[in-house]
């Protein structure tokens, strides 16, 4: 094996993506596409999967997208609310649009007007901190605010009523849908695939408040609960051991800071990181996943895995951090 970590998707997916993600469920991301969308799209041949691979962007991984007729759709699911989320949507779209533009050599420089496919950003949230069944999350609500309102840009005045700069040139939304089991019904009642991954998150739940249930035992009572007709029980029962392994980390990651991005925050500020957000982010995901394996949640490798780093680089650097964060 490399000494660079090799890619093990089926550890790295979050259940999520685990479900709705893969080429074999294309049906069940057709569903839950028209659920949402009120369009009628009856072929899952036609969605043609564009989610990031890690092995070319080891920091840029979202959950799924995938292009569908002239619409690219980005499905993020999220346990925690993250109002930065639009940031990290901007991202991913502009990354998997100049991949579409490269592979189909759309000339940008040319005098015609060149088409390329409109964004779709939707966010699936189902952590226990309460959201309403739906809101939507802005760009423009990210930006700083610090210029007047009569503030004319210099160039403007020859609009008759005073172009007034105020706002901003680039806007993006993102749709939040609560998938919470009892959330949503109407959506849930659309896409059974939907409400079956709702029903089972929310299962394991409720088996995890039972006295002596382990994690395995809450999740294969959840399994076990399913509905002999649902479609993504011989699926979850089929991949037992990953499934099992895939809701562990989830649930570590939420009980220890939920997203990876702010668990980074979060620890490297107040440890007292001062050299920049984003060498903060990294050494206080580090030092995070260090605590992960310390706990016996991953292994030296799965975290190492995680970070898009070799086992050698991941201690290394752990080492190192540690000792700045002491």
């Amino acid at each position: 094996m490399s000494k660079r970590a090799k890619s093990n998707r089926n550890y790295k997916d979050r259940l999520f993506k685990f479900v709705f993600g893969k080429e074999q469920n294309r049906a069940w991301t057709l569903s839950l596409l028209n659920a949402i969308s009120g369009r009628h799209y009856s072929n899952p041949d036609d969605i043609t999967f564009t989610t990031l691979d890690d092995a070319m962007y080891l920091e840029m991984r979202n959950d799924i997208s995938f292009l569908i007729a002239d619409t690219m759709v980005f499905f993020e699911q999220q346990s925690t609310p993250n109002p930065s989320l639009p940031l990290r949507l901007f991202e991913y779209a502009f990354v998997v649009l100049r991949k579409y533009v490269e592979e189909n050599r759309v000339n940008l420089f040319s005098k015609g007007k060149k088409r390329i496919p409109r964004p779709r950003c939707v966010c699936f949230y189902n952590g226990v901190e309460p959201l309403p069944d739906r809101m939507t999350l802005c760009f423009s609500d990210m930006f700083s605010d610090n210029v007047a309102s009569e503030d004319v840009w210099p160039g403007d005045d020859d609009e008759k009523d005073g172009a007034v700069w105020r706002g901003s040139d680039i806007a993006l939304r993102v749709h939040v849908f609560n998938i919470n089991y009892g959330h949503n019904a109407d959506l849930l009642k659309k896409c059974r695939p939907l409400n079956d991954y709702a029903f089972f998150i929310d299962e394991v739940r409720k088996n995890q408040t039972k006295p002596d249930v382990s994690m395995e035992k809450a999740i294969s009572m959840a399994m076990d609960a399913l509905p002999a007709d649902s479609p993504i029980k011989p699926y979850l029962l089929g991949n037992r051991r990953q499934v099992v392994k895939m809701y562990e980390k989830e649930y570590t990651m939420e009980r220890f800071g939920i997203e990876r991005f702010e668990l980074g925050v979060s620890v490297g500020e107040e440890r007292g990181v001062k050299i920049g957000e984003e060498r903060g982010v990294k050494k206080g995901e580090i030092v995070a996943y260090g605590n992960l394996v310390h706990k016996g949640k991953l292994t030296l490798f799965e975290a190492a895995e995680e970070l898009g780093m070799t086992v050698d680089e991941f201690q290394e650097k752990l080492a190192e951090y540690s000792r700045e964060l002491s």
